[in-house]
């Protein structure tokens, strides 16, 4: 079965590290989330068990992994390995828009 929606129908949510977010799949074998952090909100630092890549839609800011600042901005992407130390702060200009992709979903 296909599954297709439009991104303005599901609703954001806040999350507990920071930001909103809307689940858009959410499986054993992925789970894709749109995250939205306003200008200078942080997501707090965290680990994932498994590989998450992180793919800009909109704006920049700062992913920070094992104490490694990585800029990101508009259509650019960053891989982050599993058990790493990682948090995002989007900048103060402009809202950060991203895709977060955790591969398996454990």
């Amino acid at each position: 079965m296909i599954e297709s929606k439009s991104l303005d129908s599901v609703a954001w949510q806040p999350t507990p590290l920071g930001g909103r977010s809307r689940m858009l799949r959410n499986v054993p074998e992925l789970r894709l989330v749109n995250l939205l952090l306003a200008c200078g909100e942080e997501v707090a630092s965290h680990l994932a068990p498994v590989e998450v890549v992180f793919v800009v839609r909109n704006g920049r800011g700062t992913i920070v992994v094992d104490g490694t600042s990585q800029l990101v901005s508009k259509d650019s992407y960053l891989v982050c390995p599993r058990d790493r130390e990682r948090s995002i702060l989007a900048d103060q200009g402009e809202d950060l828009d991203l895709l977060v992709i955790r591969c398996p979903n454990l």
